[in-house]
């Protein structure tokens, strides 16, 4: 998900993009209806899978978001969406991680 969405495409693979599609998870999980809550939770997982294989050294993250990956805020996303009012939301979240 994380590739197919153009995250770490070489085009898009800047820190101002990553920033945005963080920011745009985290306006999703507060503000978005209950299809843009759970796509979210999706996305926020592909990010975490995508962070564990660069830690275990089975992917990279590309040099200009270096600088601004930030796993803490990814686990916020990820607890956001672990605290939606929404069942649904919460089970895609878990159910997402394995």
């Amino acid at each position: 998900v994380v590739r197919q969405d153009g995250l770490l495409a070489s085009q898009a693979g800047t820190a101002e993009e990553y920033n945005k599609t963080l920011a745009s998870l985290r306006q999703a999980l507060a503000q978005g209806d209950l299809d843009d809550r759970v796509l979210a939770a999706r996305r926020i997982a592909a990010i975490l899978a995508w962070i564990r294989d660069v830690e275990n050294g089975k992917a990279t993250v590309p040099e200009a978001i270096r600088p601004v990956m930030n796993q803490k805020y990814v686990l916020g996303l990820l607890g956001m969406a672990l605290r939606d009012q929404a069942d649904v939301v919460r089970a895609e979240m878990i159910t997402a991680l394995q």
